[in-house]
This record gives structure tokens, C-alpha cells and sequence, in this order.
């Protein structure tokens, strides 16, 4: 999918809830790739058509065409962020950022544009730091695009021509495409074949490795099969020649690899064993937790949705708790219904909304939330007959004092106040230790290896502990 310039695609496609972590995918960095590409079919036209109306309709077309864009990511963000991650319209704007630039020139060198150029400089390196998965969109897409946008609008400047254009600076310009290619591949590979983790030497290493390995694509690859006007015809048809047939060898062998799905014998029978049928299993479980129904996403999320008969309808006699909280709930739901088959266990989940008292919510923080907790908190066990109430939730990064005030509106109720605490959580995702499992596990059996104590790592977890009342 790389070589067709699809992979970010391929990427949004597979992307999901179980989706192995990006440690696993070793061509990962190929969607920004397939991104710019696709750009390159369509906003040539796109300039055509709006340089028709004249230079000052361009810029205006340009701005819009940023606006829509940034809008539409900002308002689909909530249902599909994968989407809006690596689809292209979601992208316009960072693409449209330095065509603006190119409309209207660069600013003139001088103290103030130097000032914007240092300043533009350290947001981006901040950025590089802090910015993670979990960051809003205005810091990892729009601010990153800007800053950016920033740098191109003062490249005259003193401060430009002194540290983005010195020597140093413009020698990794020159290999940074080759470095981008290298750099991941071995990211990944290295982290698989080790213990998932970088010690402080060991990304040392890994920056020369992959400087050695860019440098040398830049000079054995990128500068051989570049066009050059120099260059002679018989040249030209060579490297056309061997790119080409590189091409199509690309496209065999993924082609190869996707008909034999991936080569399923590399991994162990048990490993097999357990991923097998898993899209039927899934939806046997989202059908067990009645996902839709009594369970409803905090991005899905409608209270009239909530089928309270369905839900919640404990029987006239016998014992009866229902379970409150988030997609921990569910699981604990599941658990306890195998566990005690002669208590009623009724259920309203909500999977992305923090568990506490409704008025402990904003006025415009997840409504549907507050009308949900309320719902649970209020009707249902006021009106229904139920001996306690369980709690499941994600108690880590303190959530958990949110329910100080819960546990003690309940209490008043004479409830049964059954809190389940926080569960086993790895630190790094399932599918990237499996991946890394065999490999372990054979250099556990090399005589003399001791990689217990790294292999520790990749499986460590942190528990809150659990909590009662």
C-alpha cells in the first residue's frame, strides 16, 4: 500500500480500539508519505483553477479552503480520530499554510523577523517534546503547521541565515527525506527485538545508527536515481529502469505477503490459537454487554438511548445490585453475573465519562454523561428495588476522588456500596508484547542469557490497588 502511495489508508482502515500499537508497524511513517502524494495529484489542479480568478481570489480561495479544513477535523475528530489523523482533506490546511506563504512573500530581515523565526524555532522543539496521542488537536496538528508557516515567513532573516542556513543545519536539510525513511525501521526493529523499552545509551545508538542508515540511502539511493538536468538519457533510463522494477518487486512481494495473510506460521500455535475468530468473539462481547443499549460510548452517547426494562429490572425478590461506570464496568459485569448466576445484576455504562456525583459536571461538559449518571444515580435506584450498587471504573491519574462525594450520597441510601478496584493494565499495549514474545523467549533459552529481568519490562503494569467502602 506504501508503494501506491495509499498507506495512510491502510492505516485509518486497521486502525481501532485493538489495533497493534505503532511499536509494531515498522512502516507506520509510510501514511505521512502516501499523505503528500495524494496532495501532489490534487493541489496542482486546485492552484490552477483558483489562479483563474486573479491573485487576490486566490489567497482568499486558499484561506477558505484552510478554514473548511481545519473545521471538518476539529467537528469529526470526536467520531473518528484515526480519520482525521491520516486522511488527506483532514490535511489541507498544513499544505495550504505554505502556499499562502508563497502568495504573499517573505517577511523583510529584520530584528522582528528574527525574533518571530527564534520563537517559531523553539515552539516547534517544544512541541516535539511534550506533544503525545493524548494532546489536543490545536497543539499537535494546527500549532506544529503554524510554526512551521512561521520559519518559511522569515527564512530571510538574520537569525534564519545564521542557524537554519549553517552548514551543520543544511547538511541534515539535504538527507532529511533518507532519514525519515531509515529512522523508523529501526525504531521498531530494535524495540521489538529488545525489551520494548530505549535505555538513555541505547537511543544514543540508535540516532547514529539510523544518521548511518540515512546518509547512506541519501548517497547510495536518493542521489543516484535523482533526475538531473546533467544527467544523459542512457542515465536517466537506467535509474527509470530500476525504479521501476523496484516498484513492481515491491508491489509482488506485499502482494505475496497479503495473499499468505502475513505469514501467520511465524507466530507460536498458542498465540494463534488466541487471536483466531477474534472479529465473532468481539461481537459476542459487545452483545453480552449489550453495547447500544445499556452501555453507550461518551462520544455515542444519548440518554433516551438507555432501554431502562432491558437494563434495569431487577426481580421482586432476591438480591440485586447494579453495576455503574465506564467500559470497566462492563467487563465487570460480565465477571459478575458468571461469578453469583442468583443475583440480578442490572448495568448503565458509559465508556468515556468519568464516574461522580451529575452536578459535579459542567454545565456543557458531557451532557449526555450528567443525563446518564443521573439516570443511574437518581431514578433507577430510587425507583427500582436494588440492594447496592457496584462501581467499576478507570481509577488511575486520580479519577478516583471524584467518588468521595458519591460513596457518601449512596451511603445515605442505606446501599451496599461495592467498589471494584482498578484492574491489571500492562504498560505497553497486548498485541506489542506478543509480537515481541517469541523473540524473548528464545534468548531465555540461550544458556547463560539472563533476560528475565529485561523481559520484565515489557510486561509491567501499575495497579492503583482497590478500593472499598
Amino acid at each position: 500500500m506504501a508503494a501506491l502511495s495509499l498507506g495512510n489508508v491502510f492505516f485509518w482502515l486497521e486502525a481501532g480500539y485493538f489495533d497493534a500499537a505503532s511499536e509494531t508497524k515498522p512502516l507506520l511513517h509510510k501514511w505521512s508519505l502516501s499523505v503528500e502524494e495524494q496532495f501532489y495529484l490534487i493541489w496542482p489542479a486546485t492552484l490552477i483553477l483558483l489562479t483563474m480568478l486573479g491573485r487576490t481570489m486566490t489567497l482568499v480561495g486558499l484561506v477558505i479552503l484552510c478554514i473548511i479544513s481545519v473545521t471538518a477535523a476539529l467537528a469529526y475528530l470526536p467520531y473518528d480520530p484515526s480519520a482525521v489523523f491520516y486522511l488527506t482533506p483532514f490535511r489541507i490546511h498544513q499544505f495550504g499554510i505554505g502556499a499562502i506563504i508563497a502568495l504573499v512573500g517573505w517577511l523583510p530581515a529584520n530584528r522582528f523577523s528574527s525574533v518571530v523565526a527564534f520563537a517559531a524555532v523553539t515552539g516547534i522543539i517544544i512541541l516535539s517534546n511534550f506533544v503525545d496521542g493524548t494532546s489536543p488537536y490545536l497543539l499537535s496538528a494546527i500549532l506544529p503547521a503554524v510554526f512551521a508557516g512561521l520559519v518559511l515567513l522569515t527564512s530571510r532573516s538574520a537569525f534564519s541565515n545564521s542557524v537554519l542556513a549553517s552548514l551543520p543545519a543544511v547538511w541534515i536539510g539535504k538527507r532529511s527525506y533518507s532519514l525519515y525513511l531509515a529512522h523508523w525501521p529501526i525504531i521498531v526493529l530494535w524495540k521489538m527485538k529488545t525489551d520494548l523499552e530505549f535505555s538513555a545509551s541505547e537511543q544514543i545508538i540508535a540516532v547514529i545508527v539510523a544518521m548511518a542508515a540515512g546518509v547512506l540511502l541519501y548517497e547510495l539511493v536518493e542521489t543516484r536515481f535523482r533526475f538531473r538536468q546533467s544527467h544523459s538519457s542512457a542515465r536517466k533510463g537506467r535509474a527509470l529502469f530500476v525504479s521501476v522494477g523496484l516498484g513492481v518487486s515491491a508491489l509482488a512481494l506485499g502482494a505475496h505477503s497479503w495473499g499468505y495473510q502475513g505469514f501467520p506460521n511465524r507466530f507460536s500455535p498458542e498465540i494463534l490459537v488466541a487471536s483466531g475468530d477474534f472479529e465473532s468473539r468481539w461481537s459476542r462481547r459487545q452483545a453480552a454487554v449489550r453495547e447500544g443499549i445499556c452501555s453507550h460510548p461518551a462520544t455515542e452517547a444519548d440518554a433516551s438511548d438507555y432501554e431502562v426494562e432491558r437494563c434495569s429490572s431487577p426481580p421482586e425478590t432476591g438480591r440485586a445490585y447494579l453495576v455503574v461506570g465506564d467500559r470497566f464496568a462492563n467487563d465487570s459485569l460480565l465477571v459478575l453475573q458468571a461469578a453469583y448466576p442468583d443475583i440480578y445484576f442490572g448495568q448503565i455504562a458509559v465508556p468515556g465519562c468519568l464516574l461522580r456525583l451529575p452536578q459535579q459536571f459542567g454545565s456543557n461538559e458531557q451532557v449526555e454523561c450528567r443525563k446518564l449518571y443521573t439516570l443511574a444515580l437518581s431514578e433507577l435506584i430510587q425507583d427500582r428495588r436494588y440492594d447496592g450498587i457496584v462501581m467499576s471504573a478507570n481509577w488511575q491519574d486520580g479519577h478516583y476522588y471524584r467518588i468521595n462525594d458519591l460513596i457518601n450520597s449512596l451511603a445515605q441510601r442505606n446501599l451496599d456500596i461495592v467498589i471494584v478496584g482498578q484492574r491489571l493494565r500492562f504498560k505497553d499495549r497486548l498485541p506489542t508484547i506478543v509480537a515481541s514474545s517469541s523473540d524473548l523467549n528464545r534468548r531465555r533459552e540461550k544458556p547463560g542469557h539472563l533476560c528475565e529481568a529485561k523481559s520484565s519490562k515489557s510486561t509491567r503494569s501499575s495497579t492503583s490497588g482497590s478500593h472499598s467502602a
